[in-house]
């Protein structure tokens, strides 16, 4: 009998050691700086935030920054596979968004990431790209503890607005709510048909009345023919006259220069703010 009961304490011992445990490694490091530009101290205070806000939306909150050995193609593709290899993600979902930036002393990249997998409904193009705007303000002023502490406080405030409305894309056909983060206004579906489709609808009926009015009888083929008493005017000078002058100019740029990636974006691998370089 003692016998049969060490076996199977054995055998559960060996199931225990080959169960895999559904946890993601990295999820509890929410803030970290391997480039060595912020304090310990304040590397802690923006984690306890970071998880603070993790934890209440149940949505992983995530800001990294990292020595950049320019050893990827983009930031873009890069933050993809960073999120992926550092298995972030709420608990055991891949629900999170990324700030990433990368330093080196010839400068940094960043860009702000959702994977395709995760819960996007908190989140818009024009949502990250209002958190980047505001955060990538500290990066250009090399203050990383501002841009971080206001990446936190903008995602935060998506997060808070979404969780007590509907999302921006609902898929209700009836009372829908379509909401701006920049401009606080709201606006249901029911609004949004009468301000969009009726106008549409009105402005082709006119265009089609005016049409109508306008018919001509045939195809004119020979510019004459648009003279009016056609026949009578005789052409006796021909003179060509040019009125304006168009000239284009390109803004050269230097390597001190700071910009975006352009605008956000949703790809196969999740949606992302645009990113840039400082």
């Amino acid at each position: 009998m003692k016998r049969m009961l060490h076996i199977i304490t054995a055998f559960l011992l060996c199931l225990l050691t080959i169960t895999p445990l559904s946890i993601h490694a990295g999820s509890d490091v929410y803030v970290s700086d391997t480039y060595g530009v912020l304090s310990q101290e304040e590397v802690n205070a923006l984690n306890a935030k970071a998880q603070q806000i993790s934890d209440e939306y149940q949505f992983g909150v995530y800001a990294h920054i990292l020595y950049d050995d320019a050893s990827y193609d983009d930031i873009w593709s890069y933050i993809e596979q960073y999120y992926a290899d550092q298995d972030l993600g709420y608990e055991n979902t891949s629900d999170g968004i990324l700030f990433l930036i990368t330093q080196s002393s010839q400068g940094g990249s960043y860009d702000i990431y959702i994977p395709a997998l995760s819960n996007q409904s908190y989140f818009t193009i024009d949502g990250l790209e209002d958190i980047q705007d505001d955060a990538e303000d500290g990066l250009f002023d090399h203050d990383y503890y501002e841009a971080i502490d206001t990446f936190l406080d903008k995602t935060q405030e998506h997060l808070a607005y979404y969780s007590q409305h509907d999302y921006p894309w609902s898929n209700q056909t009836d009372g829908a709510v379509y909401y701006d983060p920049k401009t606080g206004r709201s606006v249901s579906g029911f609004a949004l048909i009468l301000a969009v489709i009726i106008p549409f609808v009105v402005a082709c009926i006119v265009v089609a009345v005016n049409a109508s009015k306008h018919r001509t009888k045939h195809t004119a083929t020979d510019a004459a023919e648009y003279i009016p008493s056609y026949g009578q005017l005789r052409l006796t000078r021909h003179t060509d006259m040019y009125l304006y002058s168009t000239q284009s100019r390109t803004k050269i740029h230097h390597e001190d220069d700071h910009g975006g990636g352009g605008g956000g974006f949703s790809s196969s691998g999740g949606m992302h703010s645009g990113g840039g370089h400082f």
